[in-house]
């Protein structure tokens, strides 16, 4: 039953929204996937692995940034 909740708010983040380029820094196993809605961004990062990652570093660079996230 998680599953169904969590592509509930895959669709409810990506309808009505702007696919944003994103991409993670030196980790093959790990995808992103952002959508733009407004002034609010839905970013999803997807582990195709057993490893846990304590931080994971992206890129989003076809947009302004009114700030920065470190």
């Amino acid at each position: 039953m998680r599953s169904y909740y969590i592509m509930k708010k895959f669709a409810t983040a990506a309808v009505d929204s702007v696919y944003v380029n994103s991409s993670t820094t030196d980790l093959e196993d790990v995808s992103t996937m952002a959508f733009r809605k407004g002034d609010e961004m839905a970013l999803w990062v997807i582990n195709q692995s057993n490893n846990d990652y304590n931080s994971v570093d992206f890129n989003i660079s076809e947009f302004g940034l009114k700030m920065a996230w470190t």
